[in-house]
């Protein structure tokens, strides 16, 4: 059941794309905001209501006095959170702003006055929900030159700013470390650390969307509502993706988390789109699942730290925990000054939870390279021959199993001659540097036409594919050559001698009888350079 339940994750995050495109593209069809920016530099000064009359059960009208001289860069800034707004000079309205769907969630309006609005009265009426208005009101609320105005802004929402370059810092260092570390990763890692970039890549865009430092750039304030909303309701989903492929014991309830992540943004999206509910009063879900989620991560990160002495799980639940204070503070702040900067609380935790899982990631990256190192060191090990780096007894076996049926394919055996005789007269060291030499030579000779391998003592084979007995013997009368060109060089006492035989592969035989039929031959090329030896030591004397 369990599995069936997990079926439904790609069902759910291509329905999530599709509503999001709709969610986004409908934006381009809402009303943007009326104001354009405008340059030039005086002065700005923050305005405090002079009065507040409630018009009816969801209008209140706010007053200022504006001073007696209005020059023509002079704007007025106000902010409205989920409620329409409309702006005049005494009876004269020279703004309107309709968010009668509520489609355009919290925004950032700058409206250049008339040079005649000198000493008259500014009202501005809010349309709304009462707890909204008042936010709306209570938020900072500036006059004067539009150049300055909008640096003041700028300025007040600065920490969004650093927080986004901090973010892309982190980014590039996570794609650049993928990059260069992707082939020593397993399958978890490299999820946990797409999880853990889209994490850090929708936090950012919450963060900038929420703070409205986009409205200086541009007025498409649906586009950025859905936005934010939509990096609001996906990053817990990839911080509880991200915690489970860091555990080293994988929990079902956090596989199962995200699924309902998925279901309640379609929910939230979906009222959104069809004017059911609007954006803002349908969070209590996500909430829900925030809570539910920071519950679940604690218990399972304790049990993983304890249990089975996670060190990484450890290092993200330190994080976790600034993230968690942090967030409390912000959420105090919230409901005792809602129009104050509490988003800088949330940006300090993120980056705080991000620094630390930053660290976990990087340290079991690089306990996941060790170990891989020292799988390929022992793989190789396996299948090398230490002395003289060519393959070893077992490489051969596993690659003769390889070898088609039907393929012609030479096998040449050959033996060092005298080797016992040289460790006997010259120490072991000059029989390791004659096993040596005889490898040097055996590789020069067949580098590129086949593969050496040394399966005994004094033993080596050489695979060579596409062979022919005429090309077998003429690389066989090169490695004589290159044996007396050693020798030569080396200028040793001991005599460098490698007996050979060879025998190429025919359908009706095996491998296992070509290996036999070379062998033989070896050891008759053996006995005739025996004898050899001996006659001509009998002519000597």
């Amino acid at each position: 059941m369990f599995e069936n339940f997990l079926k439904f994750k790609k069902p759910l995050a291509v329905c999530v794309a599709l509503l999001w495109l709709v969610a986004f593209g409908r934006c381009f069809f809402i009303g943007p905001l009326a104001h354009k920016i405008a340059p030039s530099t005086i002065h700005v000064d923050e305005i405090d209501w002079t009065g507040c009359t409630q018009i009816d059960e969801d209008t209140w009208d706010y007053t200022y006095k504006l001073p007696t001289q209005v020059v023509a860069d002079d704007i007025v800034s106000i902010a409205t959170y989920w409620v329409s707004a409309s702006v005049y000079v005494d009876e004269n309205r020279i703004f309107i702003f309709d968010d009668t769907y509520k489609d355009k969630g919290s925004s950032r309006h700058w409206i250049r006055l008339p040079l005649w609005a000198g000493g008259r009265t500014l009202h501005v009426v809010y349309s709304g929900e009462q707890s909204r208005v008042e936010m709306s009101a209570d938020e900072d609320t500036y006059y004067g030159n539009a150049a300055l105005v909008y640096l003041t802004f700028v300025a007040d929402k600065a920490y969004a700013l650093v927080f986004a370059v901090c973010v892309c810092l982190m980014l590039l260092l996570i794609i650049y470390f993928y990059r260069l570390m992707r082939r020593q990763m397993d399958d978890s890692m490299k999820r946990g650390i797409w999880c853990l970039a889209l994490f850090m890549l929708t936090t950012g865009i919450w963060i900038i969307c929420d703070s409205q430092i986009l409205f200086t750039i541009t007025r498409n304030v649906a586009a950025n509502t859905v936005a934010s909303f939509s990096a609001l309701l996906l990053f817990p989903m990839f911080l509880v993706m991200f915690v489970s492929e860091m555990t080293d014991h994988r929990s079902k309830t956090l596989d199962i988390l995200p699924i309902f992540y998925l279901l309640d943004f379609l929910f939230v999206m979906g009222t959104h789109v069809t004017h059911l509910i609007s954006l803002d009063h349908s969070l209590i879900t996500l909430h829900m699942l925030m809570v539910l989620s920071i519950v679940v991560i604690i218990m399972f990160g304790i049990q993983d730290v304890r249990k089975h002495h996670n060190k990484d799980m450890k290092k993200i639940m330190a994080g976790f925990a600034g993230m968690a204070c942090c967030g409390v503070a912000a959420m105090v702040l919230f409901y005792i000054s809602p129009t104050t900067n509490y988003s800088i609380l949330y940006c300090v935790g993120l980056l705080i939870f991000i620094f630390f899982v930053v660290w976990a990631a990087y340290e079991r990256l690089y306990r996941v390279m060790g170990h891989n190192a020292n799988v390929l060191a022992y793989r190789r090990l396996a299948y090398k021959d230490v002395l003289t780096d060519l393959g070893n007894r077992a490489a051969f076996m596993k690659e003769q199993q390889e070898l088609p049926a039907e393929a012609s394919v030479g096998f040449v055996v050959m033996d060092i001659n005298n080797l016992k005789h040289t460790n006997d007269c010259f120490g072991h060291q000059a029989g390791d540097e004659l096993i040596c030499s005889a490898a040097d030579c055996i590789s020069k000779v067949f580098k590129g036409k086949g593969k050496a391998y040394r399966i005994g003592g004094d033993e080596f084979v050489v695979i060579v594919k596409d062979a022919t007995e005429e090309y077998l013997e003429q690389l066989l009368r090169r490695l004589e050559e290159a044996q007396e060109e050693k020798q030569k060089a080396l200028g040793k006492p001991w005599k460098l001698q490698i007996a050979h035989g060879y025998a190429v592969h025919k359908e009706e035989s095996s491998y296992e009888d070509l290996f036999r039929l070379a062998d033989d031959r070896m050891y008759e090329c053996k006995r005739r350079m025996k004898e050899m030896e001996q006659s001509a030591a009998s002519e000597k004397m």
